[in-house]
């Protein structure tokens, strides 16, 4: 049985658009109604997840918007370009998981770019000055509810 929803989550240029402070509430309310309506899981694909100091520091942040804790990072794998390399990731995580219903990444960085097959109906981009919005939540909260 296919139940678990997940959101693939980048930090910077989503739950901090470049200019302004980490973490900026709009967006962070952005994230919480998304998984408030959806029940979906966050698996941090941010470089956020390389430290354990920026990893407590997201998970500090979730909390403070009454949402649990990241449930898992996606691997660091190498030999890939930028975009290349974070979809590479997430595609692994998926390898090696279980009970997945639907799935989303939300990244200013256009993951779509070189694999747009794979990442079309998945694929939340924010632009990176403004970060997250309450289109793009809806967006969001439309891929996760429709599987």
């Amino acid at each position: 049985m296919y139940h678990r929803k997940i959101i693939f989550l980048d930090v910077d240029g989503v739950l901090s658009p470049f200019g302004e402070r980490a973490f900026v509430p709009r967006c962070m309310n952005e994230l919480q109604r998304i998984v408030k309506d959806t029940g979906a899981d966050i698996v941090l694909s941010s470089t956020w997840r390389t430290s354990p100091y920026t990893l407590k520091a997201v998970n500090e942040k979730l909390a403070s918007v009454s949402l649990r804790p990241c449930v898992d990072c996606t691997p660091q794998l190498d030999g890939f370009g930028a975009g290349d390399t974070r979809v590479m990731e997430i595609l692994d995580w998926l390898k090696h998981s279980t009970n997945i219903r639907a799935w989303i990444a939300i990244d200013d960085m256009n993951l779509a770019w070189k694999h747009e097959e794979t990442m079309r109906d998945h694929f939340i981009h924010t632009k990176s000055h403004e970060g997250l919005t309450s289109d793009k939540a809806d967006e969001a909260i439309a891929m996760l509810t429709k599987a």
